[in-house]
């Protein structure tokens, strides 16, 4: 099916396209209900295996309706780690990453918002790919429905894969909403968070939401010549620090900052004197991550991790600590495309 005419969130988000598959189809209303239940509820998406459909429907949504527009290219698993690595492959032959994190018993799916990233991160192998365009709400969907049948159950998903979301949010938007507000199986808003690495009107977006998502932001440094260093496309502090101010005042959710540990980079005591002083003035949580290395990108794990985390201790900093994950699977984001394109 090259040009469907439906996706699985027009039907959700839009009463007029359920009326068209009614009167087009000729098809009685609860029989969406079930098509929909089938995906959302037992994972199965070949149409022949859902036995309460009549022929009549089957035929009808198999013509009219996209199903599964990504296809599974390899999945790789981290044993000691539970980590889980899918690279998937969209309709027009494009690459795209997402990963199953698994702690505690809980699984957290993060997925990508864009094929490629246009912030160039210097220390991110996603950066590194390029920028080739935005995934679609109905691509974002689909890595989730395919997530949930690979692991029965997705309870947390973060949008920090590949991409940055607030430069496609009308997409992440609709991804969101789908999610939150479908009858079949509604997935609470209070598990979804959105990473940015820091674009204009990022606040304002969130605002306008109107859901409890929760909001990650990648500061990686508090000084303006390291954040152009590393991340040439984010917003400077001042900048960065005003849509934080705005958010706040708005929007009662503690922020987390994400906090990369770089050797020499991000890991000094001028750096880490500043995060607290960020930290507290917006009573944030800080998420430390240990650097995972990339073949080809010439940054380094710091060696004062746990220093680091002495010092946040002391301070009173509520923080937690993402050591390195995937590394035997190039766990790292977009790490898998990087290497295949690098080898074309």
């Amino acid at each position: 099916m090259v040009n469907p005419r439906y996706t699985l969130i027009d039907i959700i988000l839009d009463e007029q396209t359920r009326i068209n598959i009614i009167n087009q189809g000729k098809i009685k209303s609860f029989r969406i209900e079930q098509f929909l239940q089938w995906i959302f509820i037992h994972s199965y998406f070949d149409l022949n295996k859902m036995s309460n459909l009549d022929k009549l429907s089957k035929e009808f949504f198999s013509q009219n309706i996209e199903i599964l527009p990504l296809k599974i290219s390899s999945i790789l698993k981290e044993e000691e780690t539970d980590t889980m690595k899918i690279l998937l492959e969209t309709a027009d032959n494009f690459l795209i990453e997402m990963v199953i994190l698994k702690d505690d018993g809980r699984n957290t799916l993060c997925l990508s918002s864009q094929i490629g990233c246009p912030m160039a991160c210097k220390f991110c192998a996603t950066g590194n790919v390029g920028y080739s365009r935005n995934l679609s709400s109905s691509e974002m969907l689909w890595q989730f429905l395919i997530a949930q049948q690979l692991v029965k159950k997705v309870d947390n998903i973060v949008i920090m894969g590949m991409g940055e979301p607030f430069l496609n949010f009308n997409n992440v938007e609709r991804f969101i909403k789908a999610l939150v507000f479908n009858k079949i199986k509604p997935f609470s808003p209070r598990r979804i968070t959105i990473s940015t690495s820091g674009t204009k009107n990022f606040a304002k977006k969130m605002i306008g939401l109107g859901l409890p998502v929760k909001l990650s932001i990648s500061l990686h440094s508090p000084f303006d010549y390291i954040r152009k260093q590393i991340m040439p496309n984010s917003l400077n502090i001042s900048e960065l620090l005003n849509e934080c101010d705005l958010y706040i005042k708005n929007i009662d959710k503690r922020i987390t900052f994400e906090y990369i540990l770089i050797d020499g980079i991000t890991d000094t005591e001028q750096s880490i004197s500043e995060l607290v002083k960020i930290a507290r003035k917006y009573s944030a949580f800080v998420n430390l991550i240990s650097y995972n290395e990339v073949e080809g990108i010439n940054y380094k794990s710091s060696k004062k991790e746990k220093l680091i985390m002495i010092y946040l201790d002391k301070e009173n900093i509520k923080y937690s600590f993402r050591y390195k994950r995937g590394q035997k699977i190039k766990g790292a984001c977009g790490q898998l495309v990087w290497e295949r394109k690098k080898n074309q």
